[in-house]
């Protein structure tokens, strides 16, 4: 399991672990609304937590292909999304044996 990946660790799974079937990342689901660094309640939730599917293979442009499942899109990024510090780079990676 893994649990730390930054977009450079992400790119070298996606291009080179043919084991790798994608990830759950956690993110800032809307930062033109939260912002790149919101703030957190009283529980320590960030504002605008969310999570994404990182897909196992990049698109035709290089870019990262990640579903969102809240709207049901797929979107096209140069990162794997904003503000992960704040989560501590929190990833779930997925691996066939």
């Amino acid at each position: 399991m893994m649990r730390k990946a930054d977009d450079s660790k992400l790119r070298q799974l996606v291009t080179q672990d043919p084991h790798f079937l994608g990830a759950v990342v956690w993110l800032i689901g809307h930062p033109e609304r939260w912002g790149k660094q919101p703030s957190a309640n009283e529980r320590g939730m960030v504002l605008g937590e969310h999570v994404r599917f990182l897909e196992p293979a990049l698109a035709p442009d290089g870019k990262f292909q990640i579903w969102d499942p809240e709207t049901g899109k797929i979107l096209l990024a140069d990162s794997a999304g904003e503000g992960r510090n704040l989560f501590s780079f929190r990833v779930v990676g997925i691996f066939a044996k």
